[in-house]
């Protein structure tokens, strides 16, 4: 009505100043040219309103008022007059037709103004959608255009809405979240979900606020995007034309996220199958050579324990007592595995002091090697960090006991803790002999490039690394080892920021 109303007063302040203006032109010339001035006024009436319905209002006037105005008997509407007829009639189609043709100029002009802005439109929302990394991310992206585009409330389903429980929603105002909850709404959502055509308003016998768009590829059903709409009727004309193009996009990004998500789970599976292949084979190795030297220090003890004196009884006995511990060691290895969740690869973090974390690790190992030389750095500020605690503390007991075991140097084994912005890193550094290099990237895997040899001749190194390659993997860090100038250093870094999984 608002348009209506200033389209009416456009045009008529354009016929009273081009009247004006032939009022002027008519002490100067002949009617012929009174009769351009109409057409001009015609003209920038088409220009400047919408529809066809002024202009040809205009043209109406204007050849009325070329009569009535300019042509004599003055101040009377004569069409007798020889020829005059022939001029009204030709006047009127010129002007009726400058006013279609200029309409139908700017129609043209607006179609195509609109059509480049959805174009851009799209290739901005085209390229959001190439840059998002997640199912839910995408959602959000099209749920803020849509909200933010037409000012209606949506919902999106990633599932038939009878079964999707948490669908994704973005309202303009509370109350339309009860509308798409309702049976009614729920029916026309699961009908375009099953058919693959729009449900809901205008588009289903059943009564519908909402309008519900499938979004389709590949002949599958990606989603179902909903859009309370029942406030703006002409809401399918004016804006479904855009969503069409738009959606198809939508669902080739959700089918290309899909793919990517089923890839990336493939190779989480496939790098836990390779984990789980190495760890047993590095269980393989380390459960029988300690087993086969305790059987056969056993045997010889049983065997000859006549011919055998005090001293050589008490080796055999002491040998039989150093891999029974290392049993024991690595059977606790295994158990801390178990902590890990097997679903997810995550471990239930809660926020840990640093320093105990690090002086209980360092205790353990010098009950077992009384001893081991160990100096420890920490940073003076108290740190609290997300961790598994028992895991963590596994982790440098692991690494401390392989320094203390390969290093074969007499010099303290160092272990540092620093704040990074992220992260804490944790290092371990030894000044023996160092790791041979072409070892170093199957270290942490529980095997050797050599497939008779375990990771390292010595029983022990292949399992307790892999399995601190599994804890510090499950915190979300990192772990690697390296040669220095002297000596070998293992490195480790923990998130200072995660998600608390620990359950009270």
């Amino acid at each position: 009505m608002y348009s209506l109303k200033k389209d009416g007063i456009k045009t008529l302040l354009l016929l009273i100043l081009f009247t004006a203006i032939a009022c002027v032109f008519h002490r100067l010339t002949e009617n012929a040219s009174i009769a351009i001035v109409y057409v001009l006024c015609v003209l920038l009436v088409s220009r400047f309103t919408s529809g066809y319905v002024w202009g040809i209002i205009a043209s109406i006037f204007g050849v009325i008022g070329v009569n009535y105005l300019f042509t004599y008997p003055f101040l009377e509407l004569n069409f007798s007059l020889g020829g005059y007829p022939v001029t009204f009639v030709g006047m009127l189609t010129v002007s009726i037709i400058t006013s279609t043709l200029t309409t139908h100029i700017k129609e043209q002009a607006k179609m195509t103004a609109l059509r480049e802005e959805a174009l851009n439109k799209l290739n901005q929302i085209n390229k959001q959608l190439l840059v998002a990394d997640s199912i839910s991310q995408i959602i959000e992206l099209v749920l803020h255009y849509v909200v933010s585009s037409y000012k209606v409330s949506c919902i999106f389903y990633t599932d038939d809405p009878t079964r999707d429980l948490a669908p994704t929603t973005k309202m303009v105002n509370d109350e339309d979240r009860g509308i798409f909850f309702s049976y009614a709404e729920k029916a026309n959502a699961h009908l375009a979900y099953i058919t693959q055509e729009p449900k809901g308003l205008l588009h289903s016998e059943m009564t519908s606020a909402c309008l519900y768009l499938p979004i389709t590829s590949r002949g599958m059903i990606r989603g179902i995007l909903g859009l309370h709409c029942e406030n703006d009727p002409e809401f399918e004309q004016s804006h479904l034309s855009f969503l069409k193009l738009m959606l198809p996009q939508v669902a080739l990004a959700l089918e290309r996220q899909t793919l990517s998500d089923d890839h990336q789970k493939l190779a989480i599976e496939t790098e836990k199958e390779k984990m789980r292949a190495n760890l047993l084979r590095a269980i393989s190795h380390d459960l029988r050579t300690p087993l086969t030297s305790m059987i056969g220090a056993s045997a010889t003890y049983l065997e000859n324990t006549t011919l055998l004196d005090d001293s050589e009884k008490a080796e055999l006995i002491a040998h039989i007592h150093e891999d029974s511990n290392w049993l024991l060691h690595m059977v606790e290895n295994l158990l801390s595995v178990t902590r890990i969740d097997k679903g997810t690869a995550r471990v239930k973090k809660s926020l840990e002091p640093l320093e105990e974390v690090i002086s209980e690790s360092v205790s353990r190992v010098k009950k077992r090697y009384n001893d081991a030389a160990i100096k420890v750095s920490v940073p003076d500020e108290f740190i609290m960090v997300p961790m598994d605690a028992t895991l963590i503390e596994q982790v440098i007991i692991n690494l401390i006991e392989n320094s203390l075991k390969h290093a074969h140097s007499t010099q303290p084994i160092e272990l540092t803790a620093t704040k990074e912005i992220n992260n804490i890193r944790v290092q371990i550094r030894d000044y023996g002999v160092g790791l041979q290099k072409d070892r170093l990237d199957t270290l942490f895997d529980g095997y050797s490039p050599n497939p008779n040899e375990s990771s390292d001749s010595s029983k022990g190194m292949g399992i307790g690394l892999s399995i601190c390659k599994t804890i510090i993997c499950a915190h979300s860090g990192d772990i690697w080892a390296e040669n220095l100038e002297k000596g070998a250093a293992f490195t480790f870094t923990i998130p200072l920021e995660g998600e608390n999984h620990y359950d009270q």
